[in-house]
């Protein structure tokens, strides 16, 4: 064979190779994909049939096993996937082809050829002439094979021929490996969804469940205020007020919880979201906060963008309430909400003029539960900024603070564009 020839023959191979490597990635159906490289292989080497067998275990007694889990065949050959004795074969009934492969050799044979025994009786009650096996090595171990049968022929197998079908070996071997890393993840992330379901379940029984008796205890308490009052002196209506209040305290700290369990639930479908509108609707929301604290509030660029309207109302809503709630006191609230379109992004900065937060809390405010104050100094749950980071990573967004204490605080949130 000439040069020319030579590195004909090796482009032809690459294309076949690539065409094989192609099929695997772009087929998320695992047996079409299969079908398709099978049968182009086949196509291109000759054979009657191509299979793949897999090792595995039994669950009860621990013996090693093999099963075939794939056939193609050619037109005119008797398929073999449905043959009972193809399925949970110990390995040491063919422990006689086996032992190459496990020493990443090939096996192949004239099936006439073959000393009497399990293999050659197994290989000729299918029809088989001529056979090569190649082993398939995953993670350091063999993890099945792929046989090449010749039900027409005594064929060997030239050099040309044997390195193609190691190519292809290698990269069923590459599929399998990631087919079996998707498998996992789907598993994860099915387990995932179902402790999602249980903990909202658990979190809306919780909530449920808790504020009927919080409601009962603030009412019975007011009645009690009510009817006793010329009995209970101031101590003791200082006490009651602390109760009424505690007990309210747990009710928004239960709703909120509950809100945090939901996010990401039922998610409205992508809409065109009218910034100065959604801003306008959210300042007459908290007018009377507005009003008292004369407060000055302003949208830099009012624009249109494409994202899911009730989660980036809730964000703006949390962020407006958090600017409105830690202003300086005695200093009307100043609060500007600036939009930065980008690439692939859009980009978010809200800022207040308020008392700041010291760097040492960035990452800590983001937390559940967690408090830069007393419930004296600002009232709330600690939840408002953990439920907002939670919807914004949710719609594949992050967001980040930045702020000088005693002077300002801008909140960073990144929504990216819809594809």
């Amino acid at each position: 064979m000439n040069t020319s020839q030579n590195s004909s023959d090796n482009n032809f191979l690459l294309k076949k190779n690539f065409e094989i490597v192609s099929i695997f990635l772009e087929y998320s159906n695992w047996t079409l994909a299969l079908n398709q490289v099978f049968a182009l292989v086949g196509e291109h080497v000759q054979v009657d049939r191509i299979y793949f067998f897999e090792n595995h275990t039994d669950s009860l007694t621990g013996e090693e096993l093999i099963s075939q889990r794939f056939e193609w065949v050619k037109n005119g050959i008797e398929p073999m996937l449905d043959n009972p004795d193809l399925q949970n074969l110990p390995i040491e009934i063919v422990s006689d082809f086996m032992l190459p492969l496990h020493n990443n050799k090939p096996f192949k044979a004239i099936v006439r050829e073959m000393p009497d025994g399990n293999t050659k009786e197994i290989l000729s009650s299918q029809d088989i002439l001529s056979i090569l096996v190649l082993p398939i090595w995953i993670e350091g171990k063999m993890y099945g094979f792929i046989g090449f049968d010749d039900c027409t022929s005594e064929r060997g197998w030239g050099e040309e021929e044997l390195n193609f079908l190691q190519s292809t070996t290698s990269n069923l071997s590459t599929a399998i490996s990631r087919r079996n890393a998707m498998l996992e993840v789907e598993k994860k992330a099915k387990e995932l969804e179902r402790i999602n379901q249980e903990l909202e379940q658990f979190a809306y029984v919780a909530s449920h469940d808790l504020q009927e008796p919080l409601r009962m205890i603030s009412e019975f308490l007011k009645l009690f205020e009510k009817k006793y009052a010329e009995v209970v002196d101031e101590k003791g209506k200082t006490y009651i007020r602390y109760a009424v209040d505690g007990s309210i305290r747990m009710k928004k700290i239960i709703l909120d919880l509950l809100e945090f369990s939901r996010v990401g639930k039922n998610i409205n479908a992508i809409e065109e979201v009218d910034i100065e509108g959604l801003f306008d609707d959210l300042k007459l929301l908290y007018i009377n906060k507005i009003e008292a604290s004369k407060a000055e509030i302003n949208l830099i660029n009012p624009i249109k963008l494409l994202t899911w309207k009730s989660p980036l109302e809730q964000v703006l809503m949390n962020l407006l309430d958090n600017a409105l709630k830690y202003a300086k006191p005695d200093f009307a609230p100043k609060i500007e909400l600036q939009i930065e379109e980008q690439e692939n992004q859009w980009l978010f900065h809200f800022t207040d003029h308020g008392i700041g937060i010291d760097p040492q809390y960035f990452n800590r405010i983001f937390v559940i539960f967690q408090r830069l104050h007393t419930k004296e100094e600002y009232e709330g749950s600690g939840m408002g900024l953990a439920i907002t980071k939670k919807i914004i990573e949710n719609m594949g967004g992050q967001i980040w603070v930045e702020s000088e204490p005693k002077a300002w605080t801008t909140f960073h949130f990144s929504l990216p564009k819809p594809k």
